[in-house]
């Protein structure tokens, strides 16, 4: 049986501390994991799963059509979720694309960019989108994380965009300058991985780091396994996730705005 060459797998549960049932909380009247399996559908992978550990949620999925796969394992974390649902199938693609759950504003653009640096480098084991925060864009960002936003997450990278390292907090900060920074580079939560850098990560220990920041890529970072940043563009959209009820107001406002991505 020939394997696909890229499948994206949407990791997603509805035991969510902050907001309980968020996967299926409606953003213009669509379940918010909806959204985010039709915008996956939309782009080039061969392949799409959704994979949660609640019964419930993968009959709400398999009713408006979606694949699932029900985890029988507690893990960690969506990229490890994304292994277990690897294993519950006899799948073994080249590329495997965490998509996570709660970003349903990820144009299918990410993916096919993601697919294209690692179709085009076998060296790379996982990449990961990250986009430059300037002007308006920065303002809001910096005047959220002054409010205490958890959302967002910044990004340092070395001259050839291999990852340094990532944080909740604002980085590179400017604690000797009086000045607000001009820019930042803001990770996307959306992960390729070769299956076999996929394979390993899993098997490895929650981080120091990833304890600390709550990023599960951290732990690649600390274990030696390089994450190349790729840089991608807006088109003048917005990014939202969703990590708290307020949230869906935001998202809504963004698609009311700037119209739907499909």
């Amino acid at each position: 049986m020939s394997q696909p060459s890229s499948t994206v797998i949407i990791p997603t549960r509805l035991d969510s501390r902050r907001f309980p049932q968020k996967a299926l909380a409606l953003i213009k009247g669509m379940p918010m994991v909806e959204r985010v399996w039709r915008l996956a559908k939309a782009s080039r992978a061969s392949e799409v799963y959704i994979a949660t550990p609640d019964q419930a949620l993968a009959d709400a999925c398999a009713a408006f059509g979606a694949e699932t796969i029900l985890i029988k394992t507690h893990v960690a974390t969506g990229s490890d979720c994304v292994m277990q649902a690897l294993l519950e199938t006899e799948k073994r693609p080249e590329i495997v694309l965490n998509m996570q759950g709660d970003a349903p504003l990820i144009p299918p653009s990410f993916v096919n960019e993601l697919i294209d640096v690692l179709e085009a480098d076998p060296t790379l084991q996982i990449a990961t989108p990250m986009i430059r925060l300037e002007g308006d864009e920065l303002s809001l960002f910096l005047e959220s994380k002054r409010q205490g936003s958890s959302t967002g997450t910044t990004v340092t990278f070395t001259n050839d965009r291999k990852a340094m390292y990532f944080s909740k907090q604002v980085i590179p900060s400017s604690l000797h300058s009086n000045e607000a920074p001009t820019w930042l580079y803001r990770h996307i939560g959306l992960y390729g991985f070769r299956y076999a850098a996929l394979k390993t990560f899993s098997a490895l220990p929650v981080g120091m780091f990833e304890e600390k920041e709550k990023l599960e890529q951290l732990r690649a970072l600390e274990h030696g396994i390089p994450i190349q940043m790729v840089e991608m563009k807006l088109a003048g959209r917005h990014l939202a996730s969703v990590d708290r009820p307020e949230d869906i107001a935001t998202v809504e406002r963004i698609i009311e705005n700037e119209g739907e991505l499909l």
